[in-house]
Parts: structure tokens; C-alpha cells; sequence
């Protein structure tokens, strides 16, 4: 509860204008690509009913077929507008973008549309059937193959911009939606009687089993060792781990690691997780 005398409060201190206007350093901002489009998705979809008859299991089951494409269309997407034109090459390998950024801090974060859309196919089957002693049964497999440029599942850009898997920041990258669920079974068994009159007792049994999400793995970018910060070259402005990392080949050229011990321990690590045959590239998304 201090006392303040001789205050101007009609607007900022002149020498905190002096210090903004003469600063070379700003703060990032996020704005909207003024040639934005809203994103869209095509949909073609076809079913089929089939009734059929089973001896000795009864009669009327009903089997339905359906098939949905989806395209995808203007995905959203994010791209730091501060890293146009600051691009210095690439790794080693010729596949990754190494920026000079001066500060490494600064984004500016452009909602805009990926230049690649996803795309959705799914097949689900069903099948039921009610028998008159109260017995119903409804079965069904699904089927997913999910791809998507973006995953916009946060509710900020800068999350959304950090946590997209991809190679390079700014350049969309297709590959398995982690929303894909390649196989799921489920089975749902019932029985419905009127023990008492004029209330109906039911029972209902289910069963579901499916694939898990997809799941890939990301470059770990902690500076160890003495050794220049990763970010600063790949990432200017974000330390999100979301590069999808490069797997050498054996005695590969484009890599140096830190000690024998290191390359060793890597190694074993790449044939332990099953990686080996992603070789001389990039892990898929």
C-alpha cells in the first residue's frame, strides 16, 4: 500500500517508449494467413443389407456392410513465418532444414492451410440378430486407415505448431492419424425377459477389443556435452520434441556420435525397438 506522488497515468513512461521503439528484439505473435481457408473434408459413403437365414441358429440375421472415404480438405496448419528466409542448409543427410535465426526466440505463428491433406478409408461390418426366447446378439469388426498433415488437437498455436509431428517446422508432413484405430472388434450379448409382470428385466453383456493409437518415436534435442543447442539450428523459437529422427545406416557418414560406447548403445537400442529397417531415412509419422 504504497503512496505515489507526481504519477502521469494518461499513458506510458517516455523512456519506456524510447526502449520499445528502439529495440531490436520483439515479442512472437500469432495471427491468421489473410488467404486462410476453411477446412473442409469430402465424403463418399455406400452400405448394403443382407438377410439371411443359418440352420440351427435361426433365421432373419441381418448383415450390413458400409464403406466411408473421407478427403480432407485446407487442413489447418501452422507455420512460423519468421524462419522464411532464414533457411541455411540442411543436415547431413540432405533431409532436415538447419535455419540461422539470430535469437532463436522469437515466432511469429501463421494459421494457414497445408499444402497436404489427410485422407480417411473405413469398412465396418455388423451383424445381429433377436431370437424370440429374449436373446439378441450384435457383432461388428471396423477397419481404419487414417492419415492426417496436422494433428490440431490443442486449443493454442504455439502447441499446435510445436507438437505436429514432422521433419522440417514448417513443411507438412502426411503420415498415420494418432485418432486411427486400424482394427476394432466388438460383440454385445443381451437377454431380455419379463420376470414380473409388466416389467422387463434386461441383461447385456460386452466385449470390445481393438488396436491400440499408432505410435512412432521423437529426436531428443537436450543439449548435452558441451554441445550446441539442436533447437536453435532445427526449431528457432520452440523446444517441443516432434522431430521424427533420422536412423543411420550402419557407419553412416551423416552421423558422428560422441564415443564409441555412444554409437554402441545406440545401436542396440535401434535394433532392440525394431527400427533397424528404417535405415538411411526418416522414422514414418
Amino acid at each position: 500500500n504504497g503512496t505515489f506522488e507526481n504519477v502521469d497515468i494518461s499513458g506510458p513512461r517516455q523512456e519506456d517508449r524510447d526502449t520499445v521503439a528502439n529495440s531490436v528484439e520483439f515479442s512472437g505473435t500469432n495471427f491468421t494467413d489473410p488467404n486462410f481457408e476453411i477446412p473442409s473434408d469430402w465424403r463418399y459413403q455406400i452400405a448394403a443389407d443382407y438377410r439371411f437365414d443359418i440352420p440351427v441358429l435361426g433365421n432373419d440375421f441381418l448383415l450390413t456392410a458400409e464403406y466411408l472415404y473421407k478427403k480432407g480438405e485446407n487442413t489447418a496448419f501452422w507455420k512460423d513465418v519468421t524462419l522464411t528466409g532464414n533457411e541455411d542448409g540442411t543436415t547431413a543427410d540432405g533431409g532436415r532444414i538447419i535455419y540461422d535465426d539470430p535469437t532463436g526466440r522469437t515466432t511469429d505463428l501463421m494459421l494457414t492451410n497445408a499444402d497436404k491433406d489427410g485422407r480417411s478409408k473405413i469398412l465396418s461390418l455388423v451383424l445381429s440378430k433377436n431370437w424370440d426366447s429374449g436373446v439378441s446378439m450384435t457383432t461388428s469388426y471396423t477397419n481404419q486407415d487414417v492419415t492426417d498433415s496436422h494433428l490440431n488437437s490443442s486449443s493454442t498455436a504455439f502447441s499446435n505448431y510445436g507438437y505436429n509431428p514432422v521433419i522440417n517446422r514448417n513443411e507438412a508432413l502426411l503420415g498415420h492419424s494418432i485418432y486411427e484405430t486400424e482394427h476394432r472388434f466388438v460383440l454385445n450379448l443381451g437377454y431380455k425377459k419379463e420376470f414380473f409382470t409388466g416389467y422387463n428385466t434386461s441383461i447385456n453383456m460386452f466385449f470390445e477389443r481393438r488396436s491400440g493409437r499408432p505410435v512412432s518415436y521423437y529426436a531428443d534435442g537436450n543439449r548435452e556435452g558441451g554441445l550446441s543447442d539442436p533447437y536453435g539450428l532445427l526449431s528457432p523459437g520452440t523446444t517441443n520434441d516432434a522431430f521424427l529422427p533420422y536412423i543411420p545406416t550402419a557407419d553412416d557418414a551423416n552421423v558422428t556420435f560422441a564415443s564409441p560406447k555412444d554409437k554402441a548403445d545406440f545401436y542396440n537400442a535401434i535394433n532392440n525397438l525394431g527400427l533397424a529397417g528404417y535405415a538411411g531415412g526418416y522414422l514414418p509419422k
